[in-house]
C-alpha cells in the first residue's frame, strides 16, 4: 500500500520503517490526512504476516512530530453527540489498536495473543500527539541531542492529552512525575526522559533506527 503522509519500507527481517513526512508543512503534526493514513496501516501491520514489527520515525529535520494540527479543531460536522464522539476517539482508537495489536487485553494479559513489536525511533522534538504516538510503542529509542523536547504541553492551551498520554505516562514515569508533566507542560530533554521512564535508550543519532530495528528482532 502506498500513503499521503509516510513511506513504509519492509527489510528482509519483515521490520516495516515508517517514516512520517507530512507534505505541505514544515513540521509533522497529526492532520486529518496522517490519522487516516495511520488508521489504514495499524490494520495491515497486524494482519500481514509479511510483517514482522515496524519502527516509526521522521523524515523531516525539524522534528518527529508536533502534536495535533490545532486548526482541525472546532470544526466537527458531527450531526450528534455520538458521531462527536467517534471523530474525537478516532485517534485515541487507532493507537490502542496499534499497541495491543487488535486483540483484547484479556488476551494479552492471558498470553492467548500477541501485538506485533512497534518502537518508535525518536531522531528529533514529540510534543503532544507526538509523544502520545511514542508512548503507544512498544519500545522508545531517542537520539541523543539535549535540544530534544519532549512532552505534553497541550495544558498550555486549554486541553488535556486526548491521545492516550494521560493513562500511558503515569504507568511508565509514575504518577507525581507525569502529573507534573501533564499539569506544567514542561517538556523534558531525553536523558530527563530515560531517568524518568519514558524512554528507554538514548543513543547517537545516527544509530537511532538500527538500535529500534535491534528492538523488534529481540522481541517478536
Amino acid at each position: 500500500m502506498t500513503y499521503e503522509t509516510f513511506t513504509v519500507d519492509i527489510d528482509s527481517d519483515g521490520i516495516a520503517l515508517v517514516t512520517i513526512d507530512v507534505p505541505g508543512v514544515s513540521m509533522n503534526v497529526w492532520n486529518e490526512a496522517l490519522i487516516a493514513d495511520f488508521k489504514a496501516f495499524v490494520p495491515e501491520l497486524n494482519s500481514n504476516d509479511a510483517i514482522k514489527g515496524a519502527v516509526i520515525t521522521s523524515g523531516k529535520k525539524s522534528g518527529f512530530l508536533a502534536g495535533a494540527d490545532l486548526n482541525m479543531l472546532g470544526g466537527s460536522k458531527a450531526a450528534s453527540m455520538a458521531e462527536a464522539f467517534e471523530s474525537a476517539w478516532e485517534l485515541n482508537g487507532m493507537l490502542r489498536m496499534m499497541e495491543t495489536g487488535g486483540h483484547s487485553a484479556k488476551d494479552l494479559l492471558k498470553g492467548k495473543a500477541h501485538a506485533k513489536p512497534v518502537v518508535c525511533a525518536l531522531n528529533g522534538l514529540a510534543l503532544g500527539g507526538g509523544l502520545e504516538l511514542a508512548l503507544a510503542c512498544h519500545y522508545r529509542v531517542c537520539a541523543d541531542n539535549p535540544k530534544i523536547q519532549l512532552g505534553l504541553p497541550e495544558v498550555q492551551v486549554g486541553l488535556l492529552p486526548g491521545g492516550g498520554g494521560t493513562q500511558r505516562l503515569p504507568r511508565l514515569s509514575g504518577l507525581q512525575a507525569a502529573g507534573m508533566m501533564i499539569m506544567t507542560g514542561a517538556p523534558a530533554n531525553p536523558q530527563a526522559a530515560k531517568a524518568q521512564g519514558f524512554i528507554d535508550e538514548v543513543v547517537p543519532a545516527d544509530e537511532v533506527i538500527a538500535k529500534a530495528k535491534e528492538w523488534v528482532k529481540a522481541n517478536p
